[in-house]
């Protein structure tokens, strides 16, 4: 589905295809059956509602219907024999690495060899596709790997140095020490959980997806990636900044101070969604 202003589509996917669905399903349980511990690990994660992870149960199962959109889209198309050669390679590299990574319980390596390995039967499956949209496709995976807890950390420090140097412009005594402002009525302390890291991931992915819908350029895509990761980093920092505010005006008194789950996500909705709206989509001929 692309959004062109305001606007919906298909992207020119007609009949369901039988031969694209099977293929489909069988590259799932390819991918999915011998690697079963690595699999595991992921799902214990994507089913925690309160987990960065918990959107990973939508990423895939979106990976799967754009495999299938892709192949649908090309199974008329001439085969590209480089296609095969490249697949056949990420395979068997692959799944060596795989199955030595789960062995050994390295879960980030089994999980990052799983997407390269899913891309290489993606080429053969599918080798009418394009090796770039092929890629494109298996890549929404990558948002939901467990990879992305290492920067956690990182975003955290970010949003306490802009955080608190915003604060300190306020005409109201604060006291910042790290990731904790101290205001008169209590200390405000930026926890793990004030990150932003769901925001950043979950918005990383809605940048690929309008980028595989719209069939983006490598630049475009980059842009899409770059304006979506600034949009939830500002929202964060805004939701961060705003619980402050409240916080002191309302003397610590306000519920929102302990419970503002459901702001974080009205207010990372009210910056994403009008961006998506409005993302541009290229020219096609007709």
């Amino acid at each position: 589905m692309s959004i062109v202003s305001g606007k919906t589509s298909l992207n020119g996917l007609g009949k369901v295809s039988p031969v694209a669905a099977g293929k489909t399903g069988l590259l799932a349980l390819i991918i999915t059956l011998p690697f079963l511990d690595t699999w595991t690990v992921l799902a214990r994660q994507w089913l925690v509602m309160d987990h960065e992870l918990a959107h990973g149960s939508v990423i895939a199962l979106a990976t799967l219907w754009f495999i299938y959109r892709l192949g649908a889209q090309t199974e008329r198309q001439a085969v590209l024999s480089s296609n095969l050669w490249l697949g056949s390679f990420l395979v068997v590299g692959f799944t060596v690495l795989a199955t030595l990574s789960q062995r050994v319980g390295l879960d980030v390596i089994a999980q990052i060899s799983l997407v390269a390995l899913l891309y290489g039967l993606v080429l053969i499956f599918f080798p009418q596709a394009h090796w770039i949209e092929a890629g494109k496709v298996v890549g929404l995976l990558v948002f939901a790997l467990q990879a992305w807890a290492y920067g956690n950390d990182i975003l955290l420090l970010l949003a306490s140095a802009v955080v608190g140097e915003a604060v300190s412009w306020l005409s109201i005594p604060t006291l910042i020490d790290g990731n904790s402002i101290t205001i008169p009525y209590g200390i405000m302390l930026i926890a793990d959980g004030c990150s932003g890291l769901r925001y950043f991931v979950i918005s990383l992915a809605l940048a690929w997806m309008l980028a595989i819908l719209n069939r983006y350029t490598l630049a475009m895509t980059a842009l899409a990636l770059l304006a979506a990761a600034v949009l939830a980093l500002i929202a964060n920092w805004i939701r961060i900044y705003a619980l402050i505010l409240v916080g002191y005006f309302s003397e610590m008194q306000s519920s929102l101070v302990y419970e503002h789950e459901t702001f974080g996500w009205v207010l990372f909705a009210a910056m994403i969604l009008p961006a998506i709206y409005f993302a541009p989509q290229p020219r096609r001929a007709e």
